[in-house]
């Protein structure tokens, strides 16, 4: 909690990463990078305590060979299951079917408790299946099926010549059914609702950007504003659906957190975190993790050449026991 300790333990590193060296018959040069890293308030101190060293001459003395800093993805999903409990689950809504809290009573989970860091394992097991569930019931209602058990009477697919149309036609279906129900895209409504070059919300005029992406596609960026007039914003909304709506995204953004933590992969990774990060800056409790996120991913596509942003993302994972990643 002192970095006094914090500057001790990283002289440490330095002298461990000098014996493990020197014991291989290496130098330790000064373009020698080691990674390290901890929970979120470890990696803040580790970065304080190297910037307490940074005016050292000597490479060793500002603890240059320790870097980059990382956090560990274990307490980031915890904490997006905690956000999770935090958006959807509430006490007063024990009477209300398909709710988390209803579910919970119904299936008389008592491991499970709003705290997230009191039942991690417990919470876990019940989201995945509650989002399963969600799933299951989102797949029968798009494929006219009365259970998951009963043959499609809606969307049936066509003969195929070729698993490459049956790719097609997956994709197409399954990639219309996320963009409505899942992440649903709000573009023309908001060009709809658009005089000039402004968006008019609730008295304020807002800007919309139009901005050109890598790919060359050009896509309209329209802020939301918070407001405390909750009955405009909520008026003729339909919850039950926008309640579907939150557990689907936020429970598939969950499961593949969970996917990619089994079985990395770098590209996939920095997809999931960009939009985890909009869900953590939405939740005040957990909004530092979006600050974790947005420099983790400065470090990996502006800071660190290719090749060191691969290995920093493979560090992460590295299983030393032979068992599955704890997430």
């Amino acid at each position: 909690m002192y970095y006094s300790d914090v500057v001790d333990i990283l002289d440490s590193y330095e002298k461990i990463v000098e014996t493990t060296f020197n014991a291989a018959g290496k130098e330790v040069t000064d373009d020698v990078k080691i990674h390290i890293g901890g929970d979120q308030l470890t990696r803040e101190r580790f970065s304080g305590a190297k910037g307490l060293r940074a005016a050292e001459n000597n490479v060793k003395n500002r603890f240059g060979h320790l870097t980059p800093v990382t956090f560990e993805m274990f307490h980031l999903l915890m904490n997006f299951l905690q956000g999770f409990f935090d958006f959807l689950y509430s006490d007063k809504s024990a009477g209300d079917l398909r709710t988390l809290k209803c579910e919970i009573n119904k299936v008389m989970r008592s491991q499970v408790d709003q705290d997230v860091k009191k039942a991690y394992d417990a919470d876990k097991d019940f989201v995945i299946a509650f989002v399963n569930a969600y799933i299951v019931e989102l797949l029968c209602e798009r494929f006219g099926m009365e259970d998951h058990l009963s043959v499609p009477t809606k969307n049936i697919p066509p003969e195929f010549s070729s698993v490459e149309e049956k790719k097609t036609w997956m994709n197409e279906v399954i990639g219309k059914l996320v963009d409505e129900m899942v992440w649903p895209k709000k573009i023309a409504d908001i060009q709809n609702d658009v005089i000039g070059k402004h968006k008019y919300i609730i008295g304020w005029t807002v800007p919309i950007s139009n901005i050109e992406i890598s790919n060359g596609t050009e896509i309209s960026i329209c802020p939301k504003i918070r407001t405390t007039n909750k009955k405009s914003v909520d008026e003729g909304s339909d919850k039950v659906k926008n309640y579907g709506h939150l557990v689907l995204e936020l429970g598939m953004l969950f499961k593949e957190l969970l996917g990619v933590c089994k079985s990395p992969d770098r590209n996939q990774m920095l997809r999931l975190l960009k939009h985890s990060m909009t869900v953590f800056k939405a939740s005040s409790n957990n909004s530092k993790y979006a600050l974790e996120i947005h420099r983790f991913l400065i470090q990996q596509i502006s800071t660190l050449s290719e090749n060191e942003a691969a290995e920093v993302v493979t560090a992460m994972f590295v299983n030393t026991k032979g068992q599955l990643y704890p997430c």
